[in-house]
């Protein structure tokens, strides 16, 4: 049988008897699905980042905007006093007095700070801080505030 007979005779079937595998895009999305639905079962089942999980309740594959001092408000990592009591076991108490320095007290309720607050709504100040995070004004004071604080700590 010559190469003409086998192309009539291919075209002539009702069904085509030949598979391809995946394309390498359908390889890609589909470990794309399978990372995303693992590494949410992990997070969703960690006892870790009570925090992070506040401001990001699923997994999510596409590339976020933050800087190294956003990211101390986004994890709660960072230069706060709570932070260093928990990891390092410094003592973690507040410049203002308080027990305990959070990133929830600096930006929300530290007397230290106040004048830097006062440059947003008083409303801020009734909401939880995990309502605020992705506001764009609120993140520019967080960042400021951040700022000083780690100045003002590496001078000390």
């Amino acid at each position: 049988m010559i190469l003409s007979d086998l192309v009539i005779l291919s075209a002539s079937k009702d069904q085509v008897d030949t598979e391809f595998g995946l394309s390498e895009a359908q390889v890609r999305y589909r470990g794309k699905v399978l990372l995303a639905t693992k590494w949410q079962e992990r997070w969703s089942n960690s006892a870790k980042g009570s925090w992070t999980k506040k401001i990001f309740k699923e997994v999510k594959l596409n590339v976020l905007y933050g800087d190294f001092y956003y990211n101390q408000v986004l994890t709660r990592h960072g230069v706060f006093g709570g932070h260093q009591a928990r990891l390092f076991g410094r003592e973690g108490g507040r410049p203002c007095g308080k027990q305990l320095e959070t990133i929830e007290h600096i930006l929300l309720q530290c007397k230290i700070w106040e004048k830097e607050r006062d440059d947003g709504p008083k409303r801020w100040l009734q909401k939880d801080i995990s309502d605020l995070v992705f506001y764009s004004p609120f993140q520019k004071g967080a960042i400021d505030i951040l700022k000083k604080i780690i100045s003002s700590r590496l001078t000390s």
